[in-house]
């Protein structure tokens, strides 16, 4: 196999970058310039325009360079390797029969018609060796080229056509945030992770990473007029907010630090990537579009309202563009695949793993009510929560925790006398609580809130 990794090698290497390729959402793209002759791709992914007019595609006698073409060309070798086997086989059975029938070399007296049939079969052997070989090695071949096409017929046209484009299916296409963060800082990366599996080999000039479909819908605005009437509340239904939703923040990005190929920004969510190549072979090509070094925090934190789990975040201002909400996180030797950042004040919460040393628990308080007297039109309740925090490991640690107090949502409730650890505390506005505490090893600490709920006297509350 050594020879055909080093013909494919050189095929890749060979062939200039002489096209142009648009890569849509649903299709590709792909400018070829002039066709005069030869075989354009494998498999039914591909259709060829001479302008508007869709080309005739037939089987071709002849292979094709490029991957697809080389691995072509050694699953015929393989074949014919097979067929050369086969036929030794054979031919060792026929000089061996015309002995008579012998089923072992130890019966026949003659010495030299044992020498002679211990050969024959010894070639007979040889044969079936090499005939499982070749078999082997076509079939993990073939497996190899189902990977970029899904048919070995090799495709040419009978015509000629002075600018051809081809529409390729089966090439997907996905934006990958990746954050980077090791002992001297952090980095930003947006992704493009690209698989070809059209059966044609992509070698471009130019390729154009567009946002939009290949057969978009145009449609000219119409007129309608701009009424203004009193305003009416309408109950919002609650939508269950995705990932395909993008976040992406415009920002000043150094790219002469981007690695090859070259990479520019046309416009907001294009790109434009100079030599580009994607080979027809099936498996993930990453291509970097955008970079940029960025200052991280780094911390522990917990939102025990919601998980006791211990989060190993890291927060930042993006400075490179950003898609979708989901990353992938590099920190050190560990990597995380599904990470989903939230947005706030345009900085962006990542978590790299979470930390297995320290337990948080959280516990409800009882609800208590004070006594309302006859006269009285408001009611009291006491309500509160403990958290407790404990440091397994054998070193101290920081732990950001963040917790939500009641918040009012109607001017005839309030919440007061907000105490922590019997200290009176302002509340946020939104009713979050920060506490910072320092772990010592082997360390506990608890944290006692309690609050008033204070609400008309006949008013059923729901919290």
């Amino acid at each position: 196999m050594k020879p055909v990794i080093a013909i494919l090698a050189f095929l890749t290497c060979a062939n200039a970058f002489a096209a142009e390729f648009y890569l849509h959402r649903d299709k590709a793209e792909y400018r070829t310039g002039e066709y005069k002759s030869g075989v354009i791709g494998y498999g039914s992914a591909v259709k060829a325009y001479c302008g508007t007019a869709e080309m005739m595609l037939i089987p071709s006698a002849d292979g094709a360079e490029g991957w697809l073409g080389a691995l072509a060309q050694e699953i015929k070798n393989k074949e014919n390797d097979y067929i050369k086997a086969e036929s030794r086989k054979k031919t060792a059975e026929f000089m061996l029969n015309s002995i008579g029938e012998v089923s072992s070399v130890d019966k026949l007296s003659d010495g030299r018609l044992q020498a002679y049939a211990a050969a024959r079969f010894a070639e007979i052997s040889k044969a079936e060796a090499d005939m499982k070989k070749a078999q082997t090695e076509a079939a993990g071949l073939r497996a190899l080229f189902a990977k970029g096409a899904d048919s070995e017929t090799p495709l040419h046209s009978p015509y000629a056509c002075a600018d051809m484009k081809l529409v390729l299916d089966k090439i997907t296409a996905d934006y990958e945030n990746v954050l980077y963060i090791d002992g001297k800082g952090a980095a930003t990366e947006l992704v493009l992770k690209a698989v070809n599996r059209s059966g044609v080999d992509i070698k471009a000039q130019n390729a154009y990473l567009l946002p939009s479909y290949l057969n978009e819908a145009i449609a000219v605005p119409q007129f309608d007029p701009w009424y203004v009437r009193p305003f009416e509340p309408v109950p919002l239904a609650k939508t269950a907010r995705t990932s395909a939703a993008p976040l992406m923040f415009e920002a000043a990005a150094d790219y002469s630090s981007a690695p090859s190929p070259e990479v520019s920004r046309e416009a907001p969510a294009q790109f434009r990537v100079k030599d580009f190549t994607l080979i027809s072979d099936g498996r993930e090509s990453r291509t970097v579009l955008d970079r940029a070094d960025v200052e991280a925090e780094s911390r522990l934190a917990v939102y025990p309202f919601r998980s006791p789990v211990v989060y190993r975040e890291t927060v930042f201002t993006p400075k490179s563009e950003v898609y979708g909400s989901k990353w992938r996180v590099s920190a050190g030797r560990e990597i995380f695949e599904n990470v989903y950042a939230s947005v706030e004040n345009g900085r962006i919460r990542l978590a790299a793993g979470t930390d297995k040393d320290i337990s948080v628990k959280r516990k409800s308080l009882p609800l208590t009510r004070e006594s309302d007297g006859f006269f009285g039109t408001k009611k009291r309740m006491k309500r509160g929560f403990t958290i407790e925090a404990a440091n397994l490991a054998g070193e101290a640690k920081k732990l950001n925790i963040t917790d939500r107090l009641p918040v009012a949502a109607d001017d005839r409730i309030s919440i007061e006398n907000i105490m922590l650890n019997g200290k009176r505390i302002d509340a946020a506005k939104d009713g979050r609580l920060e506490i910072i505490t320092e772990l010592k090893a082997g360390g506990t600490a608890v944290y006692t809130v309690t609050f008033e709920l204070v609400a008309d006297k006949d008013m059923e509350v729901v919290f």
